[in-house]
C-alpha cells in the first residue's frame, strides 16, 4: 500500500498538517475539514455565511480535484 500526501496548489500549507490524502490499496481520498480559507490563510468572507460556505465548498473541490476525484 501506497499513501501519498498532496499539498494542492490554491489550499493553505501548514507544516505537520495536510489538506489531502490517498492511498492505494483501494483508492481512498481522506481531505481535512475545509474551513473559509484561502491559500494564504485568509479568512474569506468574516461575517458572511453565505461567503464563507462559498469559500469552504471552492477549497473541498481543489482537494477533491489534486486527488483525482470530483464532488459527483
Amino acid at each position: 500500500m501506497t499513501i501519498e500526501h498532496i499539498k494542492p496548489e490554491g489550499l493553505f500549507n501548514m507544516d505537520g498538517f495536510t489538506q489531502v490524502v490517498t492511498s492505494t490499496a483501494s483508492k481512498t481520498v481522506y481531505i481535512a475539514g475545509q474551513g473559509a480559507f484561502d491559500k494564504d490563510f485568509n479568512l474569506v468572507g468574516a461575517g458572511d455565511y453565505h461567503a464563507q460556505t462559498t469559500q469552504a465548498l471552492t477549497n473541498l473541490k481543489i482537494a477533491l480535484a489534486a486527488a483525482g476525484a470530483t464532488p459527483a
